[in-house]
């Protein structure tokens, strides 16, 4: 700005000295319509030179105005993506460890005491599948959430919770089974709210 304005005095104080001087050296010659015609050419150049000087500068700032400009929207964008990017995984994450939950407490309503269609060892197989999945989840959901994540602290009670569910179930302890089946019910409920804190997803009820 001050480069600006010491430009602008520039040539304000040359017309002026230029007027001036041409005025006072046309009084002095005969040829004062020559004269005064040249000083004009050169007043005409000055203000030519000056107005277009201030012409670029005047683009040049704008154009970076509008590079700025860009370049924080860019950056809003991409921030905006990988935001989106990581509540997309998040809710992956939610949703397979959802589905893990839903398939060991399905698990624990199979009445024990009756026969079952699968064979010991396939049950056994698909119990540990389904562990497997859940604690995939589990480890994911601890990589992309702060120790101190009141949703990853959640999910984690979940888990215990389910499994303190799935061995009153194979214990075929009534009264620890009626407990554990309130701890799980307690802690998925306040698991789907964090869930839905988190990334907008809505679990189904669980009692």
């Amino acid at each position: 700005m001050s480069g600006q304005t010491g430009a602008d005095l520039g040539v304000g104080a040359s017309v002026v000295a230029l007027g001036i001087g041409g005025v006072a050296y046309a009084d002095t010659s005969d040829e004062v319509g020559p004269i005064l015609a040249f000083i004009g050419v050169i007043l005409v150049a000055l203000l030519t030179a000056y107005w277009t000087r201030r012409s670029l500068i005047a683009e040049s700032d704008r154009q970076v105005k509008s590079l700025e400009a860009e370049r924080d929207r860019q950056e809003r964008d991409l921030a905006h993506a990988r935001e989106l990017a990581d509540t997309a995984d998040l809710r992956l994450i939610l949703a397979e460890g959802l589905d893990a939950l839903d398939a060991l407490y399905q698990w624990t309503l199979v009445d024990t005491r009756r026969p079952t269609p699968l064979p010991e060892a396939e049950r056994t197989e698909r119990m540990m599948e389904t562990s497997a999945g859940l604690s995939r989840s589990l480890n994911r959901l601890r990589i992309r959430l702060a120790a101190e994540d009141p949703l990853w602290t959640c999910f984690k009670l979940v888990t215990e919770a389910i499994y303190d569910l799935v061995k009153a179930h194979e214990d075929d302890d009534d009264a620890a089974y009626e407990v554990a089946q309130s701890q799980y019910g307690a802690r998925y409920r306040e698991f789907g709210r964090l869930a839905t804190v988190h990334v907008g997803s809505r679990l189904p009820p669980r009692d």
